[in-house]
């Protein structure tokens, strides 16, 4: 259960990341990136993104703590922490949808990226995102992958640890309802529909519509 929010406040940029052991893009049969540990990000930039939200994908990329400590202590040091790499690739296809129809239609089984930003300023803002990854970490410590190139992406997932990120939900899962939220929402749901029966037959009863035929009729 998500909320049940309209239009392009709906969704945000969205990012995968990745923790790996090593990671590469080659292009051509020519390895063009390449990282060891640390983590490779796949991010998919939609036509209404701005600066926050390349800020938060940004930050959360360096300071989530996905690594353990020295003495094992799970989720507890980050990439800047421990002085690992980032290779960063413009993936188009995450801000994907689907049209209305069966689970197995043709027309609902074939995706939908509309909700993209156009090429031109999609590259804009990812050669601005980049810009933005080396300023705020070490320039050397940042790769990326060829923006619009078909590109062969290897890595070595480290646990595996994938993380989904969404800047319209910058708290994960915690912005999306409870599960008592959830069983609120339904018995609201549920009294409501009642609620709309017993309109209805009062409606009826009222107007005479639905009766049975008299005798005389």
């Amino acid at each position: 259960y998500q909320r049940r929010v309209r239009g392009p406040n709906r969704w945000k940029m969205r990012c995968i990341l990745q923790r790996c052991l090593e990671a590469a893009v080659t292009v051509d049969g020519q390895v063009v990136s390449k990282i060891g540990p640390g983590i490779l990000a796949l991010v998919g930039i939609l036509d209404w993104d701005g600066e926050g939200d390349m800020e938060y994908v940004i930050k959360k990329t360096l300071h989530l703590k996905l690594w353990p400590s020295e003495e094992g202590k799970p989720w507890t040091r980050s990439c800047i922490d421990m002085g690992f790499e980032v290779l960063v690739v413009s993936q188009f296809t995450l801000p994907i949808c689907f049209k209305k129809g069966g689970l197995t239609t043709s027309n609902a089984n074939r995706p939908d990226f509309h909700f993209a930003m156009p090429p031109t300023r999609a590259e804009e803002m990812y050669d601005h995102m980049l810009a933005q990854y080396r300023e705020e970490y070490m320039p050397d410590r940042l790769q990326a992958g060829v923006f619009g190139a078909m590109m062969d992406v290897s890595l070595v997932n480290d646990g595996p640890v994938t993380i989904q990120l969404d800047s319209r939900m910058p708290r994960g899962m915690y912005d999306v309802c409870s599960a008592e939220q959830l069983r609120q929402e339904t018995a609201r749901a549920d009294a409501a529909e009642k609620r709309m029966v017993e309109l209805e037959k009062q409606l009826m009863e009222l107007t005479g519509v639905g009766a049975a035929p008299s005798e005389a009729d």
